[in-house]
């Protein structure tokens, strides 16, 4: 994916029951809910969602961190995103 912007604006914190899977800045995320995928880029609006099955991909400025999750809920505010995984 082409980065708007020339620095990461998100601080993304991603978290599972039993570890920290990212926490960091990042361009992007990338996950899908019942309807389909979504992206999460900077300046998004304030959202909750419920994901599903799904690859997680979040861009950073080392590369792609990606993992896979079942289920998880994603809020996003202000270029904050946090995700909760695999409740």
């Amino acid at each position: 994916m082409k980065h708007l912007t020339a620095n990461p604006e998100l601080t993304v914190k991603a978290y599972s029951m039993k570890e920290v899977m990212f926490e960091g800045k990042a361009f992007s995320l990338s996950a899908a809910n019942k309807i389909g995928p979504l992206d999460v880029l900077p300046g998004h609006a304030n959202m909750l969602a419920i994901l599903t099955d799904c690859t997680v991909v979040i861009e950073t400025e080392q590369g792609e961190k990606t993992f896979q999750i079942d289920n998880g809920i994603l809020k996003v505010s202000s270029n904050q995103v946090s995700l909760f995984i695999n409740l």
